[in-house]
Order: C-alpha cells, then structure tokens, then sequence
C-alpha cells in the first residue's frame, strides 16, 4: 500500500502507532524530499518515552492527543502536548496539534468555549499547524468547521507572544545542537532572525533544496515574512506544513547571485515585497551548497 502512495508521489506520510526512532527508520522510505516527508504520529507512553529519538528520525510530529488521553491520566494530557511541541521546535520539527479540536461541530453550527480555547492555545504553545478529523470527515459542516478554526487560529496569532519567544528557545537549548552542516544552517538561521528583528526587515527569503533552512527559521517565529524558495517541486509542497512559510518555487540557476536575484524578483512580482524593502536573504555559497552558509541583507531594487 506505501508503495502505490509513493508511485503517485504523496508528499507526506503518518506513520500511527510509532513508538521508538526505529518503528520511523522501518518505514524504508527515502529521505525526504526524494521521499514523503515521514509524519510519526505519537499517540503511545513508549513513543513519549523515546520522544527525542523519534523527533529526530522523522520528517514532522503529530500530537494525536485521542489515544494519547487513553495512554495517560487525562490530567497529564495538556503537559505532554506542551512538551511534545517544544522537542519538536528546538529539533526544528514541524508538529500538528491533532483530535477532537472542534469535535461538537460534528453535530453543532457553533464549537464550544472550551474547543475554541483549545485551539488558541495549540497555537500558543507553537503548533505549526492544528487538524481537524471526524469534524470534516463525517461532519454536517465540513467549510463551516475549516472557517471557524482558521477565525480561531488566526486571532490567536495576533495575540501570539512574539517578543518573548526567542528566550524560551535559548530556555529549550534548541539553537546550537546539530553537527556538521546542520550545526552551520543552526547558527546562520539564528543570526538572520537577529539581523531580520535589527533593520526591521519585511521578509526573509530562504534558498533551501531540502527545506530544512525554512524549517529552521520557522522556530524563531519570526514577525515578517518567511518566504521559502526551492527548486525541488516536493519540497515546495512539503514546505506548507511548515509554520509562517510561505513556499515559493524557484528554478535552478548556474551560480548563487543568480539564484538570489531570480528569488528577489519572484517575490516582487507575487506582492511580497516591494521595491525600497530591506529583505534577510539566507542561502548556500553555491546552488548545490549542502549548509546555509550565507545572509545577505538586501534593499529591494
């Protein structure tokens, strides 16, 4: 059956059940974006005992909080979900926030209270995105149920705490871990997010064939725009679970000036930027660079 999805090129995969880094490794799929990017849906006490093992072996997380409640006391549920988001965000992981989000509007016009607070505070504890199950699967009012938890989402993105988000990454160590490349993307996506918060930048474009680079600047939660730019197809479509992106395709040229112009214009003529804007542009030395290794500041033309 993963084969058939794989011949089709599915971009991404949850894999149910996980509980350690081997159940993901198993899966034999290639790395991703050659592959689907591999979600591990963690919903078992093992998966949470080897949390960081299984964060590190897949592509995104899933916090799939109904067999989750089954596994623990339900007084246990909201703290696991907080530190299952937080592994996730300092390994540079995107996660979703997923079960019984707004499940009475299965039946109901309207969710209740404490749905809609739910939903705020998946968002404000940093999900990158939040899903919705039985509420569109089988529901009376499947556009009705995305609407209301976009309006949800959206508002709680206006009161999200910003300002004080990049201390509680230096809290969770989640900058300056990786090794070799990673570590050298690690300290540049740290450094654009300083540069990008100094001179007040409208975006930050990211050159990135893997879409780790975006992922990675994703977790500074940065207030402008992140606009991720790859030449590989999949990646661009793996890059919309990723959070505040917004990915861009971008064909691959001979040199890595080219690369960063061709980006530029590409975001101009889309209305995400405009001329007189200074832009954090993140990229490789070269097209084909295995680390992001260069931050330009840029004052669009």
């Amino acid at each position: 059956m993963l084969d058939a999805f794989v011949e089709v090129g599915v971009d991404m995969v949850a894999v149910s059940f996980v509980r350690s880094a081997h159940d993901v490794r198993r899966v034999g799929l290639e790395p991703h974006p050659r592959g689907p990017l591999v979600i591990a849906k963690v919903e078992t006490r093992a998966a949470v005992d080897n949390l960081e093992g299984i964060v590190a072996e897949a592509g995104a997380i899933m916090v799939a909080r109904g067999d989750l409640g089954a596994e623990f006391p339900i007084e246990e549920l909201p703290h696991l979900q907080k530190r299952i988001i937080r592994k996730c965000i300092a390994l540079g992981r995107p996660v979703i926030t997923a079960t019984q989000m707004l499940e009475s509007m299965i039946h109901a016009g309207t969710p209740t209270r404490a749905e809609a607070s739910d939903v705020a505070n998946a968002v404000f504890d940093g999900s990158s995105a939040v899903m919705l199950s039985g509420e569109t699967a089988i529901g009376h009012d499947p556009v009705g149920t995305v609407r209301t938890m976009a309006r949800i989402a959206g508002r709680a993105d206006q009161e999200f705490d910003y300002s004080g988000w990049a201390p509680q990454l230096s809290a969770l160590n989640a900058v300056g871990t990786g090794a070799g490349d990673a570590q050298v993307t690690d300290a540049m996506t740290m450094a654009t997010w300083r540069a990008a918060v100094e001179v007040r930048a409208s975006a930050i474009l990211c050159l990135s064939r893997s879409g780790f680079t975006v992922r990675a600047i994703a977790r500074f939660r940065p207030q402008c725009k992140i606009l991720g730019f790859s030449a590989d197809e999949r990646t661009v479509r793996q890059l919309t679970l990723s959070w505040g992106a917004t990915p861009l395709p971008l064909a691959e040229r001979a040199d890595a000036q080219s690369q960063v112009e061709a980006a530029i214009e590409i975001a101009r003529e889309r209305g995400h930027i405009r001329s007189g804007d200074t832009v954090a542009v993140l990229a490789g030395t070269q097209p084909s660079s295995p680390a992001t290794d260069q931050l330009r500041l840029v004052r669009v033309p």
